[in-house]
């Protein structure tokens, strides 16, 4: 078991460690369709959009997540999708 790659909750003071981070919780880019060209296909409104969560942390601490702790990883998740309306 080597303590210098992770710690536990469980470990005496000296395994302290500075949790600061910097997090992207959220991202979402998205494109609305001019509704000239949307009223051409028989639609009102079309937007297509992406999401992302949890794209990235820097950090320096050596647990799963600074905000979480060491109970487990933080997700990383993606959608896309299209919102549309005739």
């Amino acid at each position: 078991y080597d303590n210098s790659i992770r710690f536990s909750t469980g470990e005496t003071s000296w395994a302290l460690q500075d949790a600061s981070f910097l997090r992207l919780s959220t991202l979402t880019l998205a494109y609305d369709l001019p509704g000239s060209v949307a009223q051409k296909v028989g639609m009102k409104d079309f937007r297509v959009y992406t999401t992302g969560s949890n794209l990235f942390c820097l950090t320096k601490y050596k647990g799963y997540d600074p905000e979480n702790g060491d109970w487990y990883p933080t997700a990383r998740m993606f959608v896309l999708g299209l919102n549309f309306s005739f």
